[in-house]
């Protein structure tokens, strides 16, 4: 007589193959959101070299030469840089994938007469921290206490143009 598996055998081996596979399925997720958060960080914080550049350039962080005295923006979304650094082209290049994703949330600040600047983002793989990068070289990550960032949030995170 031919021994063969009984359909509960083979219901059992289904299921916790399933079992296996949503657990994977679950894990490559994170590890995109980290990729994409790791991405993240190393093209904004190669925003303290553009704005090393751009001091020494004009003598402020302004977005232009005559940008010294521009009036302060923000904290809040980058939509609207005006005259600030955030209006360089080098600086747009760099943040736009990030102001412009729905992944993202996104705060910037400069102070009156240019003379500091932040840019706080949210992590994807983690809405209770942001990375953030000012004028003074600072680069790291800062935490919202467990609670998830959102716009109001991260823009407090950043008054003065300094990472808190």
């Amino acid at each position: 007589m031919k021994k063969a598996f009984t359909l509960i055998e083979l219901l059992i081996v289904i299921a916790i193959i399933g079992v296996l596979a949503s657990i994977i399925l679950a894990s490559l997720n994170s590890s995109r959101d980290k990729g994409s958060d790791t991405g993240m960080k190393t093209a904004i914080n190669s925003l303290r070299s553009a704005g090393n550049i751009i001091f020494n350039e004009y003598g402020c962080f302004a977005g232009s030469s005559g940008g010294c005295n521009g009036t302060n923006l923000g904290p809040g979304a980058c939509s609207t840089p005006g005259s600030t650094i955030f209006s360089n082209l080098e600086f747009a290049k760099i943040t736009a994938p990030y102001r412009t994703s729905s992944d993202f949330i996104t705060s910037c600040s400069s102070t009156t007469g240019q003379t500091a600047w932040a840019i706080a983002i949210r992590l994807k793989s983690n809405t209770t921290k942001a990375w953030c990068v000012d004028s003074l070289n600072t680069a790291k990550e800062i935490s919202n206490g467990g609670t998830a960032f959102n716009q109001t949030t991260l823009n407090n995170a950043i008054v003065g143009g300094v990472c808190s």
